[in-house]
């Protein structure tokens, strides 16, 4: 029997035309009335989740479905499409194939859960009460540095869970990690799993909840009194109820928020800020009676300051809700999935008006059959949030709809945009991790392989980007390294899971094709008319003539992951995988050995590089012979000035490794940008925002790694906030380190963003909810309460005024802050200015010039911006 949500048992209400009247045609940006495409995922379809889990800059979906005991990987390619990976099995119950539910996976989520800056995904399985039963659980997968998953770890939910269906993430506890809360729709009731440090998860506490409603349908978790400690809002089906966190896990009695009565069919919540007050808003669905309900600045006590329903006249029941910009006009609207006949199941999008309420819509696509759960976010580079929904699929179907946002905005405000620099320097193509490279010994091009995305990428000697093949077209699926001829530029591929090396023209014609085993590394010796391959998990260097007969074997003393030729010496060059050094590698030919006879450590090399391991190599010749890619996605480019001494001659970041976080300026009108990516720096950008500066501030302090939320410039010193920790680090210009300062007691949480006032000598920080004054010494001064809009805020000071300026991301606008009161002086929206795709993330003024620099949400991207004269609203042009 299929697994059908409560809402199978619901018959549909019909719609009336409530206080908007009829359902007008809305001017939505998307493309041909929003029709959607089909991704077969698996059997039963239950939640859908998004989140980049390669690094490749492009969002990945993760679908679980229930009747595989599996979950599926949708690899995004940037412009709308997935590539299908086969299903991981989440379930901790062995049993029959795919196909017969044992689990039941029912929803899933994306977030970083143990704070190594890889994304890591978690899996709710319900269970089932009999036939024979299965306990619920939750699976967490853990991310990995080539974007795949470690086998699940399994939590059990503890005594008295019973078909667990619903996810949120949040922190519950005082301490940094995200805990997990789980809600049943077997039992009226919650658990919790506390998370640690080291991605693990307490064992599950329980709460029982004393409820009219027989299911949990929703859940979130959010910080309502200010307490520094997690509560949670639970649907019921029949009530939603607030449980005020003790900060342990444990929670003080339910109080209810609303009662919907008997017969309702309270589902899907989501917690924002609807009108920009800074108060949360609970927006909901009820399915009993086809409507849309805001809930107005709820408090922990369970009060509300107003509750505005909006009918969804013409639609079915609706199933599954989200809350974004969806129309491009600064205020914040609701998707929404219906389920009802056939004809009925549709996704639409219903227009805010800032306060609360929602404008009627008409169906914007059909949704799949049964769509039973929606997700928002960029799948391609600008334009409208896309909708992904996931369909279980009952009489058909078992599929994921993508509706794509239109590339441009619809008619309105504009600004004039001019340029803006990539300061990840020729960020050319998005390969997160190359594991093999090969350099064009005529021109120095380089070709980076990406397996991920069955091809091969080329680049100048710079880093542009010049082209790629698709190797997939002739059956390569997963290139591992590629060697280059001289004269004719002609490419060896070597394949890994088709067993086999392809030559090739560098337009992408098959020349030919040799049969061997799963590839690691290939290296070309054009004299000798040799190609050297190593082997998976082999322990042997062989080599082949270029028709593919073998001709000797060499003994290795580990398997290694990639080959290059040195043609001066007629060494090879090798790399092993974890391992921080280049191996060079001398042919015995009396012993039929390959012998190691000098390492590089690219540690040493270039410690700029942080903990970055090589895990390819090319020989380009020149003054910088060796080339490098690394696990972080950079090139390195190594020089040898004195013999045995090398160093880094030059590195380019060729994947969106770089995610610059808060911006602050100096007197020499530079600008320091916080790198909150896996290299941790702190960037030095020039009047051209060009890069100049690199300042390595990892391994400081006794912590080997370390990711910057936010910097701030303090006469000679660098402020930096620490991504994960609730501490600030001040550092000499030079980057020496000279003091910590903790700030767990004057914000219960991390702090946010940093800003140093000159005319006043103090650092400002923000925090959730709190604006705190320091001495530069880190004595608590002030503390100032802000609203929850700018829990997420940057920080800057204004010159001009004397005022701080706060960017709010979510919000995007601007907000001006009284240094001595912490008081709004101004809000300025950016909706009609800034482009939907590049939401703001950190702001600082250039020294004597009124130019402010702006870091985006694009990766490694800053903007200049010109606030005009005067009042903030004003306006604002990007240059």
């Amino acid at each position: 029997m299929r697994w059908l949500p409560l809402l199978a048992s619901l018959s549909l209400v019909a719609g009336t035309s409530g206080l908007w009247g009829a359902p007008s045609p809305l001017d939505l940006p998307y493309p041909d009335g929003g029709a959607g495409r089909l991704v077969q995922t698996g059997n039963v379809p239950q939640a859908v989740a998004l989140g980049d889990l390669d690094r490749d800059g492009d969002l990945d979906a993760v679908v679980a479905n229930a009747f595989d005991d599996a979950i599926v990987l949708l690899r995004g390619d940037g412009a709308g499409g997935f590539m299908a990976e086969p299903g991981l099995n989440v379930g901790p119950t062995p049993g029959p194939p795919p196909g017969v539910a044992n689990d039941l996976p029912r929803d899933v989520a994306i977030a970083d859960v143990d704070g190594d800056w890889m994304l890591d995904v978690v899996v709710v399985n319900s269970g089932r009460p009999s036939g024979p039963a299965v306990a619920p659980s939750v699976a967490v997968l853990r991310g990995r540095p080539d974007g795949n998953l470690t086998p699940p770890v399994f939590y059990p939910l503890g005594a008295g869970a019973a078909e667990s269906a619903t996810l949120a993430l949040g922190q519950i506890d005082e301490d940094e990690p995200l805990d997990l809360v789980v809600g049943h729709r077997g039992s009226r009731g919650i658990s919790v799993l506390r998370g640690r440090r080291n991605g693990r998860f307490d064992s599950a506490q329980v709460t029982s909840l004393t409820t009219p409603g027989p299911a949990v349908t929703g859940l979130a978790v959010a910080d309502l009194d200010l307490d520094g400690r997690g509560d949670v809002i639970v649907a019921n089906e029949r009530d939603i109820q607030i449980l005020r966190g003790n900060g342990n896990g444990t929670f003080q009695p339910a109080v209810t928020l609303v009662t919907a009565g008997t017969g309702a069919a309270i589902g899907d919540i989501a917690l924002t800020d609807l009108n920009g007050d800074g108060a949360f808003d609970l927006v909901f669905i009820d399915a009993s009676q086809a409507r849309i309900s805001a809930l107005m600045g709820i408090e922990a006590n369970g009060t509300f300051a107003s509750r505005i329903d909006t009918p969804t006249p013409g639609l079915a029941i609706p199933t599954a809700l989200a809350v974004e910009d969806f129309t491009l006009d600064g205020l914040l609207d609701v998707a929404m999935t219906s389920w009802g006949a056939p004809a009925n199941e549709q996704i639409s999008v219903h227009r805010g008006n800032g306060e609360g309420g929602f404008l009627p819509a008409p169906a914007l696509s059909p949704a799949g059959r049964q769509p039973v759960d929606l997700v928002a976010g960029h799948l391609t580079s600008e334009g409208a949030p896309d909708i992904l929904t996931a369909n279980q699929g009952e009489g058909g179907g078992d599929d994921v709809t993508v509706v794509l946002g239109a590339a441009t905005r619809p008619p309105g405000p504009s600004l004039l945009l001019g340029e803006q620099r990539d300061i990840a320097a020729q960020a050319g193509p998005a390969v997160a991790v190359a594991p093999g490279l090969g350099i064009d010994p005529a021109n120095g091009d380089r070709w980076l392989c990406d397996p991920l995305r069955r091809r091969i990428v080329r680049l100048s000697a710079t880093g542009t980007r010049l082209g790629e093949i698709d190797t997939g077209a002739f059956g390569c699926f997963d290139p591992q390294d590629v060697a280059i001829h001289r004269v004719s530029g002609n490419l060896w591929i070597a394949g890994g899971s088709a067993q086999a090396i392809w030559q090739i023209t560098p337009l992408g014609q098959v020349l030919g094709t040799i049969p061997t085993g799963p590839l690691t590394g290939i290296a070309l010796d054009e004299d000798s008319g040799r190609l050297y391959v190593t082997v998976e998990a082999n322990t042997a260097l062989f080599a082949l003539s270029l028709a593919g007969a073998l001709l000797d074997s060499y003994d290795l003393p580990d398997p290694v992951t990639d080959l290059a030729f040195e043609p001066d010496t007629g060494h090879l060059l090798a790399t092993r995988a974890g391992e921080d050094r280049v191996l060079v590698l001398a042919l015995d030919e009396a012993d039929g050995e390959a012998d190691i006879i000098d390492q590089i450590d690219l540690h040493d090399a270039a410690p700029i590089l942080g903990r970055s391991n090589p895990i390819a190599v090319g020989h380009r010749g020149g003054p910088a012979p060796i080339v490098v890619t690394t696990d972080t996605g950079a090139i390195a480019a190594l020089a040898e000035p004195e013999p045995g001494e090398w160093r880094a001659a030059s590195i380019f970041a060729h994947d969106t490794g770089l995610r610059l976080g808060g911006l602050a300026a100096s007197s020499e009108a530079a600008v320091f940008a916080a790198d909150r990516g896996l290299r941790g720096e702190v960037l030095g950008v020039d009047e051209a925002l060009s890069l100049f500066r690199r300042l390595p501030f990892n391994g400081d302090m006794g912590m080997e790694l370390r990711r910057w939320a936010a910097v701030a410039v303090a006469g000679n010193e660098i402020v930096c906030l620490e991504e994960r920790e609730p501490e600030i680090r001040v550092f000499s210009a030079q980057g020496t380190p000279v003091r910590s300062i903790h700030v767990t007691a004057m914000l219960h949480r991390r702090p946010g963003a940093v800003a140093f006032h000159p005319p006043r000598g103090t650092l400002f920080v923000l925090g959730d909810r709190r604006l705190v004054e320091l001495s530069l010494a880190g004595a608590l001064l002030n503390t100032y309460p802000i609203d929850a809009t700018l829990a997420e805020a940057s920080l800057s000071f204004d010159p001009a005024s004397g005022h701080l300026i706060a960017l709010a991301a979510q919000h995007r606008r601007f907000v001006r802050i009284a240094a001595g009161t912490g008081q709004v002086v101004s809000r300025r929206s950016l909706a009609g200015d800034l482009p939907p795709a590049l939401s703001p993330r950190g702001l600082a003024l250039r020294a004597n010039s009124g130019q402010w620099v702006v870091s985006t949400s694009a990766p490694s991207v800053l903007v200049e911006a010109t606030l005009m004269p005067g009042a903030m609203a004003s306006g604002l042009m990007l240059r």
